[in-house]
């Protein structure tokens, strides 16, 4: 994901992010005007399309987004700008969708917008809007750097060089562009080129220019410091200037990076007070979110120890390790086979598993992976005789689509072990999938179908953000299919759902907020009526003490409760995020708005 400090200036003037020359003070009424110069439907709407590259796609255009397409469309690169922030986002009553937002970034960049085309590039390149296509990306990369100048596109136009992905690979030109990128004070080609001089065995010049860019306020350069230091790679062992730069890294600078929070939170879990504890364990956690395997490793081996104070649940240990594996950190896959070795309770024992991934970390280079390997002997030779339906060190995702085609190849029981195991390492997308087969049965798998056991595995799934399974589930609960109904259950568990942004899943959350509204405000009209009105025996003595006068009563009696009907269901972590948190973990805020939270 590209991070803040990698966006042109121009952008970033937009963005509020960089001081701009200072505006003339405006008044009270002209900031609320400007401030209501936001997309609502109130105000009008209309259909449209943008295509993002890869395919037309529908949009609504509330109120002044109207205005800001037809600016588009005539070429007006700030009406694409506002556009594609507002579908970045979300504004006003426009939902967030990164497919359309990359429609309006290349149209931008097709009318001149540098930024535009390095921002479109970088979410093409990394299939954020649903499809990858390099040559596109590397096209949209050149023409933002040849045209634009925006020196975020020609950082991205040198990687394509550097990887000869979408044009025939030139390393040397790459390299060229972001020396001469990074001298201008381009962080992103800095970072491009201290990763090209790390694999080139030039540490101490990749360091140079971490520390450059540390200088800078860029956290990757605080956080590639910190691991330096910390682990003694190119630099000399320094814990407590690791500590520094790491604390640094994760707030202090204008953006913060993952694994500079990563060890800012290893050295907070170390200080040995509870709160700097629990601001470290979240850190942890956080950071491994938002890519970091170090954060990941670091938060398998917490819940490991499990010291007082600590918010890493022992369930969390072995996913925590396979996040890491699949980023490709190798202490990540050793400590996930340990686990295997020993068993742990959340993983049942399997050498075999276990002797896979400590091999996995040794072929990484993980030297004590290998030493572990050497010591298994006789064990570790039988466990390598071994064939499984799928490699453990696969990443997760690479073995539940595998498990998905052993099913359709007549192999169910090889599927349903993959799962399993998946699920017992506390993978969401393993519990959705178990949760499904046992929901509705699967020839081969599961041939018996256990509505409980399905919904407790949702309901797992959902509890770590699963939508699917929060929005399946929630309706489970709001229908009692399966489940006692529990409407205020269903509702808080829609919440999760509505994360995903998909306006179906707000529009199922309202609807319930609705009918349980009603329902609220018709138990208070019960309750009032009841404290309002006699029982009617009470009347009936009144009348049979009056019965030879004319009067008589009038009252009705308390309505029939009727239950809210449900229509027909038809089943239909970003920078700025995580500095959101990071603010609200490390004590600069109280305020957490962020996904992360």
């Amino acid at each position: 994901m590209r991070t803040v400090a990698m966006l042109g200036a121009g952008l970033m003037l937009i963005l509020g992010l960089v001081p701009a020359a200072a505006p003339p003070v405006a008044s009270a009424a002209a900031a609320a005007a400007a401030k209501e110069r936001l997309p609502w439907s109130r105000d009008g709407w209309r259909h449209g399309a943008i295509h993002n590259g890869r395919q037309n796609m529908p949009v609504i255009l509330p109120g002044i987004a109207r205005e800001w397409a037809d600016g588009c469309a005539g070429g007006k690169v700030a009406d694409c700008r506002r556009l594609a922030l507002a579908f970045a986002r979300g504004a006003g009553d426009i939902r967030r969708d990164i497919r359309i937002a990359v429609g309006y970034w290349l149209a931008g960049c097709r009318a001149g917008d540098g930024a535009a085309c390095g921002e479109a590039a970088a979410i093409i390149r990394d299939g954020k809007a649903g499809y990858v296509d390099f040559n596109l990306a590397f096209r949209t990369a050149r023409s933002g750097c040849k045209t634009g100048g925006d020196p975020e596109a020609c950082a991205l136009m040198g990687l394509g060089l550097y990887r000869g992905e979408g044009t025939p690979r030139d390393a040397a030109q790459a390299i060229a562009m972001w020396r001469a990128g990074c001298a201008d004070g381009g962080m992103e080609a800095c970072r491009l080129e201290a990763s090209a001089r790390r694999e080139a065995g030039d540490p101490a010049g990749a360091l140079a220019l971490a520390r450059k860019a540390c200088d800078s306020g860029a956290g990757w350069g605080c956080g590639q410091l910190a691991t330096a230091h910390r682990f003694g790679e190119g630099a000399s062992a320094d814990p407590a200037a690791a500590a520094r730069f790491a604390e640094r890294g994760c707030g202090a600078a204008s953006t913060s990076d993952a694994d500079a929070c990563a060890h800012h939170g290893h050295f907070l879990t170390r200080a040995g007070d509870g709160p700097a504890m629990e601001r470290g364990s979240r850190l942890l956690t956080r950071a491994c979110l938002a890519g970091s395997a170090i954060g990941c490793f670091e938060a398998g081996e917490l819940g490991r120890r499990n010291p007082p104070g600590s918010k890493i649940a022992a369930w969390e240990v072995a996913l925590s390790y396979r996040d890491g594996c699949d980023k490709g950190h190798a202490p990540s896959c050793r400590e996930l086979g340990a686990l295997y070795l020993e068993g742990n309770g959340q993983v049942s024992r399997w050498p075999d598993r276990a002797v896979a991934l400590i091999d996995h970390a040794c072929a990484l280079g993980d030297e004590p992976a290998c030493a572990r390997a050497r010591r298994l002997g006789p064990v570790a030779e039988a466990a390598r005789r071994r064939t499984f339906p799928v490699h453990p060190a696969h990443s997760a995702e690479d073995q539940i689509a595998a498990a998905l085609a052993l099913v359709e190849a007549g192999r169910g029981q090889d599927a349903l072990e993959v799962i399993a195991r998946l699920m017992e390492e506390g993978h969401a997308d393993a519990s959705w999938v178990l949760a499904g087969w046992l929901a509705y049965g699967e020839p081969g798998v599961i041939d018996t179908p256990n509505r409980a056991q399905a919904v407790t595995l949702a309901e797992n799934a959902a509890a770590q953000g699963h939508a699917a399974a929060a929005r399946w589930v929630g309706m489970a609960y709001w229908e009692g299919d399966g489940v006692t109904t529990d409407r205020e259950k269903a509702k808080r568990i829609m919440q999760i759902a509505m994360r995903s942004g998909d306006p179906l899943d707000e529009a199922l959350y309202r609807s319930m907020a609705g009918n349980i509204e009603r329902d609220r405000q018709k138990a208070e009209l019960d309750r009032r009526l009841a404290e309002n009105y006699r029982p009617r025996s009470f009347w009936g003595e009144v009348i049979a003490g009056l019965a030879a006068s004319s009067w008589s009563p009038s009252y009705s009696a308390r309505p029939a409760s009727a239950g809210g009907g449900w229509a027909n269901y038809v089943a239909g972590a970003s920078q700025r995020d995580f500095d959101a948190f990071v603010r609200y973990a490390t004590g600069a805020t109280t305020a957490c708005r962020s996904s992360y939270c």
